[in-house]
């Protein structure tokens, strides 16, 4: 298999996994999902005794059963025939490519249990079973936009064309310890990218001149293995370094969850950017406020990245917390991503 082919097969992948492609299925998704996200969110008052809380249960049993009816409306047989193509083309995927990384096992998994209790749902069309359905259909929709995330990543690697060429340039050796949820391993993957090119594009070049390109995947947690321009790689790990020390110290003083100095001179100061562009020859005098506007983005996209990491390599370099700290941070890790979910779930109403 050559670099072509498989570059092929990840593009009929994602074509598959498009709106376009897949419109009833995605109508589905959407009419279940609605609900989902609103029990998720009235998830205290539901579950409470008193008049708030009855209101708040029948409200939302007037939109379930608003919901049945423009479920009705769709045609079940085409959310199967969908389905099998969605199975029928990961299967042929995985039979011919490899797929680390990609999560598609995940995919495949929610998708059977989607389908599962959408069959059960048509003989009812019961508001229990619609319920059911509505919390496994906000999952599926995690799992198919973070492998359509993946996906995407990937591909905007692939299309740069450096794939054929013999690329020589620094590498990047990063493995991140908590990562347990798909969402969170296609953000975190997306911010490896935009730090890159904010650093990148600091000494005036181009992401088209100078890609980031993929050399390893692994799921589980997240590891990865990147080639990208020499220099800015070798800043990409200095600021990725830096950052993990001052997260880490930061939590072992204070026991709490950390986001770097919102001071943008502090954070030049911590990340020490504009020093190590002058030691590589950069001349920094007439980019003084891009990089004011790059620290600022980048430390941002670091708080994503690092912020909630026990344990850290970055290359041949461990940085890692006491065992009982690390705990501590994952749990708060959890806490923090349940209210953003609940954030997220309110701004969309």
């Amino acid at each position: 298999m050559n670099k072509r082919e498989l570059s092929n097969g990840l593009v009929a992948l994602r074509n598959l996994l498009s709106n376009e492609s897949l419109p009833v299925i995605y109508d589905a998704i959407d009419i279940f999902s609605s609900i989902s996200n609103m029990v998720q969110y009235q998830s205290n008052n539901i579950l409470q005794e008193g008049t708030t809380s009855q209101n708040v249960r029948s409200k939302t049993l007037v939109a379930i059963n608003q919901a049945i009816l423009e479920e009705k409306k769709l045609r079940y047989r085409k959310v199967i025939s969908e389905s099998t193509k969605i199975e029928d083309g990961i299967s042929y995927f995985k039979s011919n490519f490899d797929n680390n990384g990609i999560y598609l096992d995940s995919l495949l998994s929610e998708l059977n249990q989607f389908l599962d209790l959408y069959e059960e749902h048509t003989r009812q069309y019961s508001p229990s079973t619609f319920l059911s359905i509505a919390l496994c259909a906000s999952k599926l929709k995690v799992s198919i936009d973070t492998v359509k995330n993946s996906l995407d990543f990937i591909l905007s690697i692939y299309d740069s064309g450096y794939l054929e060429k013999s690329y020589e340039g620094g590498r990047l050796d990063l493995y991140l310890s908590n990562v347990n949820s798909l969402k969170s391993y296609a953000q975190k993957l997306n911010s490896i990218q935009d730090i890159y090119d904010e650093i990148l594009h600091l000494q005036g070049l181009s992401t088209s001149d100078y890609p980031l390109l993929i050399e390893h995947l692994e799921n589980g947690s997240l590891w990865v293995k990147v080639l990208g321009h020499t220099l800015t790689a070798t800043l990409l790990t200095s600021v990725l370094t830096l950052a993990t020390e001052y997260y880490q110290n930061e939590f072992t003083k204070t026991g709490q969850l950390n986001q770097l100095p919102s001071s943008v001179k502090v954070a030049e100061g911590l990340l020490n950017l504009s020093e190590q562009l002058k030691e590589n020859g950069i001349d920094t005098t007439e980019i003084d406020q891009n990089i004011e506007s790059s620290t600022r983005k980048i430390s941002r996209k670091l708080d994503e990245l690092l912020s909630d990491q026990p344990t850290v390599y970055i290359n041949d370099k461990k940085c890692s917390l006491v065992e009982s700290m690390s705990q501590s941070l994952i749990e708060q890790s959890k806490v923090l991503n349940l209210e953003k979910v609940n954030q997220d779930t309110h701004l969309k109403k």
